[in-house]
């Protein structure tokens, strides 16, 4: 699964936590990993035992 969203034009922290806690909420995942792609972040989540991108 992967979330995406755009980041602060400074790439803060504090938009990857709301992109993360966004993308945790839609899914019921968990995130472990985040990486700003081409303008926005996509995040990697693993639900059920399972890692999916």
């Amino acid at each position: 699964m992967t979330g995406s969203t755009s980041p602060d034009t400074d790439g803060g922290s504090a938009s990857a936590t709301s992109a993360i806690d966004a993308a945790e909420a839609e899914t019921g995942g968990t995130a472990y990993a985040v990486d700003d792609e081409n303008g926005s972040w996509e995040i990697d989540l693993a639900k059920d035992a399972r890692a999916s991108r």
